[in-house]
């Protein structure tokens, strides 16, 4: 018998269907029931009217489709206990779209208050700031680097999105 974690359930299953005949699956109820939730999830790529809703007021621009349905992928990934690597093409707004889903409340309330932290390069810690007070000026968003940055966790705890480069964080 093999165990595998539950994020992994629609990924085996799919493994298993394509070696066919040559594997022999018990599979409990309670894993179909997941593996099908998974699909479903993952078929329905459209947000629904509350996201719709939602990212109306939350978010101050005109999404696109393909960036909705970004979102709503980053949502289910969340959902899901999954990590994701959102990986569009450059100029296809992917900093808009992770700052739309960073402007969603967390889906486990036990994260809901704490703030969300972007690593990126020290070449765009600036156009993360800028795009951050453009699109979801609602967040306090923090820039953490300089000889002045907040040096214990405690002093961040006002904060939605705290924004740094990777040589910082190191």
């Amino acid at each position: 018998a093999l165990a595998v974690p539950p994020h992994m359930a629609a990924y085996v299953q799919a493994a298993a269907e394509d070696f066919g005949s040559g594997v022999i699956q018990q599979t409990p109820q309670r894993w179909q029931d997941y593996v099908d939730q998974l699909k479903d999830q993952g078929a329905n790529a459209e947000p629904d009217e509350q996201l719709e809703a939602y990212l109306a007021d939350r978010v101050r621009a005109e999404l696109r489709p393909y960036q909705k349905q970004g979102i709503v992928w980053m949502r289910n990934l969340e959902t899901w206990g999954c990590h994701g690597i959102l990986a569009d093409d450059m100029g296809l707004g992917k900093t808009i779209q992770a700052l739309a889903w960073i402007a969603l409340p967390r889906m486990q309330s036990v994260i809901d208050d704490r703030p969300v932290l972007v690593v990126c390069p020290a070449s765009l810690v600036d156009n993360w700031w800028v795009e951050a007070q453009s699109f979801v000026p609602h967040l306090n968003c923090y820039v953490h680097r300089g000889p002045k940055r907040y040096r214990e966790a405690s002093d961040l705890t006002n904060q939605d999105l705290i924004i740094t480069s990777y040589a910082t964080l190191r």
